[in-house]
């Protein structure tokens, strides 16, 4: 027969006896928090106050800037005119600020400075296309803004939309 002594070295030796204790140290831990919650219901107002629904501190009262959604691109659009915007409320590449340019999805201060700065070195944009140069515009993008620019402001009296159809990039290469 063995011996307590014996018993309790061959149960120290298992490679399950420190997972084992750990397993029983959380239990306790666990058991004692719930009691102690359960006084605190009994003996207390109703538990640990919990707030909901709180006002928000001063640091989060601000809310954050949403992504720009095609509503929101519109209504900036139609809040400020500008020289280097269409009256259908196109941007005009060859004209355009920063300002403007941020208007375009995907645009940033950024892009738009990037986008400014390779008109420079152009001289002018000859096609949209040409917005494939700037680091970060990829095709996608491009597909994103080619329906919201144009490269030059329409001659008067011309409606801005007969020009999108047919500008610079349906030429072809020619």
């Amino acid at each position: 027969m063995a011996t307590p002594e014996h018993e309790t070295a061959a149960s120290a030796r298992s490679p399950w006896f420190p997972v084992a204790l750990k397993v029983a140290g959380i239990a306790a831990l666990m058991t004692g928090l719930a009691g102690i919650g359960a006084a605190s219901m009994i003996l207390g107002d109703g538990g640990v106050a919990v707030a909901r629904g709180a006002a928000p501190s001063a640091a989060s009262a601000e809310p954050e800037p949403e992504p720009p959604t095609p509503a929101r691109v519109a209504a900036d659009r139609a809040r400020a005119p500008s020289a280097a915007v269409t009256a259908d409320g196109k941007v005009i590449l060859n004209l355009a600020e920063a300002d403007d340019l941020r208007r375009l999805p995907g645009v940033g201060k950024r892009r738009a400075e990037a986008i400014i700065e390779l008109r420079g070195r152009l001289k002018r944009f000859r096609r949209v296309s040409d917005l494939l140069r700037v680091r970060g515009l990829g095709v996608r993008a491009l597909r994103r803004i080619t329906p919201l620019v144009v490269l030059d402001p329409p001659p008067n009296g011309v409606d801005a939309g007969a020009d999108a159809g047919g500008g610079a990039d349906a030429g072809g290469g020619r």
